[in-house]
């Protein structure tokens, strides 16, 4: 009875050592064919460090160090293999999945990957139906794309059919499906989501419509939800020989504060923005694409204020030092913004409320110097007072005052006319003068 026991023990450890073991056994010198036959398969020398069987969570191969590329341009930490065990003795051996963790993806190789999902002509050896990425991370130098997950399905003859691109933290989502030639349509969805270059722009919902090739990727529709507001509109990218970015966008009902304070962290305007811009954009890395910005910007902001710059104040004041601080409350403040770099030049601007009119132009070096002049004419009052302005300064400091024509002007018609309208009809005369002889 004994022996029977000692006997059965046995035979089940043997049969279970048989089954583990070969698990358990590193498979290195099977390498160097592994190599080529990948290498073979996505036309790019591969490399393998090490190579073993695993018995979980499904029977498989897992490889260890693997590069792709001349330069390795694609790198990944461990690939894991699933067969499926019922097709060894098939004449098409299938493969359930592949799963490739920390995988480093070099800029270089993004316009060569779909070479990788070519189908394959003729009878086919082996079928892979899915390959899920773990943990990815792409280099794209100054560009940060935090770490991507993605699940990509493959067909029977090995050529891509659909992929899902998710961020680790859930933010964004990405479909891809092949489309029509070396195209592939893409379809994106993020919430609470930053894009990874230029202005820490936060929206809470965003979605677009795209088709991407190895050299450009152009949006055809991009919705958004942000700052209160929504956007609206098309783009195109490009990174054959340098980054290009250019296209047009619609703003309405954002709050210009918030948006604005990205782009110039000294910016003190308030109210609902309606914005069309057209924008274009050129470096040589991607993160230095909004240095070299080129915009035109239609804008209307509405129930706002424009802070730092009293214009009712200054228009009161004959004050050759000019005043600084304080703030003016507006219904509408519209015009035109040119952007080059960071230079803004804002043309045809025109502020009103119930008691203030102006209308003027204003230049903001990169080095947030200010120069320009409005005309303000203040309503309501017992006469109308009207006065061009200077503005100088600094976008953190401004200073506003009357011309020297104006306040010269003022002066003479408050001591010929009186007070209020006299002092108007002489700063009118002063700045008229001023303009013939360019005083």
């Amino acid at each position: 009875m004994k022996w029977t026991k000692r006997l059965l023990y046995t035979t089940a450890i043997i049969s279970v050592l048989a089954i583990v073991l070969p698990f358990l056994i590193p498979l290195n010198f099977l390498v160097p064919r592994v190599e080529k036959v990948l290498s073979d398969k996505i036309h790019e020398p591969v490399a393998i460090q090490s190579m073993r069987l695993a018995l979980l969570p499904a029977p498989g191969v897992v490889l260890e160090d693997v590069s792709v590329g001349k330069f390795q341009d694609a790198k990944s930490e461990r690939i894991t293999v699933a067969v499926d065990i019922s097709s060894l003795f098939a004449p098409v051996k299938v493969v359930n999945s592949i799963t490739i963790d920390s995988l480093g993806i070099n800029q270089d190789s993004l316009g060569r990957m779909p070479g990788w999902f070519k189908p394959t002509p003729g009878p086919q050896q082996a079928m892979i139906k899915r390959v899920v990425l773990r943990k990815t991370t792409l280099s794209l130098k100054a560009v940060n794309l935090g770490e991507l997950n993605a699940d990509i399905e493959l067909g029977q003859d090995g050529g891509f059919q659909h992929a899902v691109i998710e961020a680790e933290n859930k933010s964004m989502k990405l479909s891809v499906t092949p489309a029509e030639g070396k195209n592939f349509a893409l379809d994106f969805e993020a919430k609470q989501w930053k894009p990874p270059a230029g202005p820490a722009i936060q929206f809470d919902s965003l979605h677009a419509v795209a088709w991407v090739n190895a050299e450009m990727l152009k949006l055809k529709e991009i919705d958004g939800v942000l700052y209160g507001g929504t956007l609206h509109g098309n783009a195109q990218l490009g990174w054959h020989d340098g980054w290009r970015l250019n296209g047009k966008l619609q703003s309405k009902g954002a709050e210009i504060h918030k948006l604005a304070s990205l782009f110039s962290p000294e910016t003190s305007v308030s109210g609902k923005l309606n914005a069309d811009a057209r924008f274009a954009m050129r470096a040589k890395l991607a993160g230095k694409l909004f240095e070299s910005i080129a915009a035109d910007v239609d804008f209307k902001i509405k129930d706002g204020v424009l802070y730092n710059f009293d214009l009712a104040g200054a228009v009161k004041s004959l004050s050759g030092s000019g005043t600084r601080g304080g703030q003016t409350r507006f219904d509408d403040f519209n015009g035109q913004l040119q952007v080059a770099g960071k230079a803004y030049h804002f043309r045809q601007l025109k502020i009103s409320s119930g008691l203030l009119a102006g209308e003027g132009n204003l230049d903001i070096t990169p080095d947030k110097t200010l120069s320009g002049r409005m005309h303000v004419e203040m309503k309501g009052t017992a006469n109308l007072i009207s006065m061009p302005l200077q503005i100088s300064g600094s976008l953190s400091s401004p200073v506003l005052r009357p011309t020297n024509a104006a306040i010269a002007g003022a002066v003479a018609g408050t001591a010929t006319l009186g007070p209020g309208f006299g002092t108007s009809v002489g700063a009118k005369a002063g700045d008229f003068l001023d303009k013939m002889f360019g005083k």
